[in-house]
């Protein structure tokens, strides 16, 4: 434990569990103040399908029945994170959608509305779901994996171990947009001849082939009976968590506008930790950025009121993972990419070829009028010759 103590130290990752609001980075602010919006939302017999009864009350059966971890895991995580695993992009139409959304016509609760569906509206829905036109076909925007994490070669020797497993890490899937971005070639300097997706570890799991690119969600777990303290789930987590954030600062240059994020969900049986973790802002030019990872909600979810709560933080991170995380990565990349040939729509194509068709008119002018002239000449001089011929005769 002291060696692994010394490691985070040595990283400059840090937890906090009261963190004052004023220090949260700027720009995460608005991300974060909805979470604390969230956390004065009360439970409804309608809120959400229902949904966050069905929670309490499985936890409260798994608390009863002293259910072991792997129990309890089976019996909430699905069910817990079931937005993030729900959440599609329609190649039809480009929009997005929640499929267990689509039959749920119960509302949000009225305190929560604003807070939750604010970064909804910016998004593009798909529109496939409605009228009798075709199915929407569907591409899952997020998958999460429950694998070993390959530990920085310091950080194994630190703590005789070369893998880390979280019981579950949910990243951004390789389709549409993102995937052909990753497939454009690199244009940094030294990476000739190289695409993105061979020039990027935008992975945690590099030797693995999975479609799971710049991982946002961590999750880790352990049963009500389990002596260990939350401060100890922070230790156990603590590298991944710095390497997620890695994974996502290097694609960001100096004129970036957005910031590394990440989420960390920490259970001990109904007993639940949301935390972020970003990059500590730099108080003057010669310091660095160092980890800090801040609670922001925890709860007891065999009340339904906290269960609601945390369903709802959930879907508020699905949408910031679409409208934030996925479009600012997707935006990074392109600018390491090689420039491309911007698109030219009809109309601008029109304007760049009026100065070349303008041309093409002059030189055929030129050609005509050349050539009748010269006709012009030829003819007169057959007229002067057949004139000086009949004048000898």
């Amino acid at each position: 434990m002291a060696a692994r103590l010394k490691a985070i130290a040595d990283r400059g990752i840090s937890f906090h569990n009261d963190i004052d609001p004023s220090r949260w980075p700027e720009a995460h602010r608005d991300t974060f103040n909805v979470v604390q919006r969230l956390k004065s939302t009360v439970y409804s017999d309608s809120d959400i399908g229902g949904r966050a009864n069905i929670l309490s009350s499985r936890a409260r059966e798994c608390q009863n029945d002293k259910l072991n971890e792997a129990e309890w895991r089976s019996r909430l995580e699905a069910f817990i994170f079931q937005r993030l695993d729900d959440e599609f992009l329609c190649r039809r139409c480009r929009g997005t959608f929640c499929e267990w959304k689509i039959n749920d016509n119960s509302g949000p609760s009225e305190d929560c509305a604003v807070a939750l569906f604010a970064d909804e509206q910016t998004r593009a829905m798909c529109q496939c779901h409605h009228g009798s036109g075709p199915p929407p076909v569907k591409s899952k925007l997020f998958g999460y994996a429950q694998t070993g994490v390959p530990l920085d070669d310091d950080i194994a020797s630190a703590v005789e171990r070369t893998y880390e497993v979280p019981d579950r890490v949910y990243s951004l899937r390789r389709v549409a947009t993102l995937d052909h971005v990753l497939g454009q070639k690199d244009g940094r300097q030294g990476h000739e001849n190289q695409t993105l997706r061979e020039s990027l570890p935008y992975s945690l799991y590099p030797k693995k082939e999975r479609p799971l690119a710049f991982p946002f969600v961590l999750l880790e777990s352990k049963s009500g009976t389990n002596t260990v303290s939350f401060d100890g789930i922070n230790i156990q987590v603590a590298f991944v968590a710095e390497k997620m954030l890695r994974i996502q600062e290097q694609i960001r240059g100096d004129e970036s506008s957005s910031s590394p994020l990440i989420w960390c969900f920490l259970h001990k049986g109904p007993k639940w930790r949301v935390s972020a973790g970003y990059y500590k802002p730099k108080e003057n030019e010669r310091s660095d950025g160092k980890t800090e990872i801040a609670k922001l909600w925890e709860g007891d979810i065999t009340n339904s009121t906290d269960s609601t709560q945390l369903l709802r933080i959930v879907d508020h991170i699905a949408n910031w993972a679409y409208t934030d995380h996925r479009k600012a990565t997707i935006h990074e990349l392109q600018q390491l990419a090689l420039p491309r040939t911007p698109t030219i729509t009809k109309q601008e194509t029109s304007w760049k070829l009026q100065p070349l068709v303008f041309l093409v008119f002059v030189l055929v002018g030129v050609v005509v009028v050349g050539f009748g002239l010269f006709s012009w000449l030829v003819l007169f001089g057959l007229v002067l010759r057949m004139s000086h011929s009949h004048l000898r005769r």
